[in-house]
């Protein structure tokens, strides 16, 4: 076993993990990996197509219209609770 080629072996690996696991600013997309992009001031990197959320987590397109219609549907079926439990026994 050449001790040479370990250390410097080792020592790449180190490099690049900390790379991707230190805590650093991200201002580009080139701080990414390929087929990522950067959250602008934070210290994550998003894959393409997904939205930053400013924390490790990442949601897709699908995510944010489910949650739009859900908070929709969810604020219908409180008006007609209330239309048909509140304004419906008043007549």
């Amino acid at each position: 076993l050449n001790m040479e080629v370990f250390g410097s072996s080792v020592a790449f690996v180190f490099s690049i993990c900390f790379s991707f696991c230190s805590a650093a600013i991200c201002y580009s997309d080139s701080q990414c990996p390929s087929g990522y992009h950067c959250c602008s001031g934070t210290q994550w990197c998003c894959a393409s197509g997904y939205v930053c959320t400013g924390t490790a987590a990442c949601l897709g397109i699908g995510v944010i219209v489910g949650i739009v219609i859900g908070c929709l549907v969810l604020m219908a079926v409180i008006a007609i609770l209330v239309y048909k439990f509140v304004i419906a026994k008043r007549s």
